[in-house]
């Protein structure tokens, strides 16, 4: 986080070029492309989903019961307890 308010700093007050900020601070230039584009830094973001060893059995059920649920009228819908319930029984 200080980093990015440095580079930041370096680019837009004391006009730095990007080349120049990569090499006093000892990254990237995409890196610093990055931090000069936005204040705050990424969050991290997985590359693959995770796989749900425990709802991975019922999730098909589930997505069936979401799919009724649709269709159903409003005062008929399942709530989530009705649903876990519908799965584990």
């Amino acid at each position: 986080m200080d980093e990015y308010e440095a580079i930041r700093r370096a680019y837009f007050l004391e006009d730095k070029s990007i080349r120049a900020i990569a090499r006093e601070y000892r990254h990237g230039r995409p890196l610093v492309r990055r931090a000069i584009a936005s204040a705050e830094p990424a969050g991290y973001t997985l590359k693959q989903s995770r796989s749900a060893p425990v709802l991975g059995a019922y999730k098909a059920r589930i997505d069936e019961l979401l799919a009724e649920n649709e269709t159903l009228p409003r005062k008929q819908r399942y709530t989530s307890r009705k649903v876990f319930e519908l799965t584990t029984s």
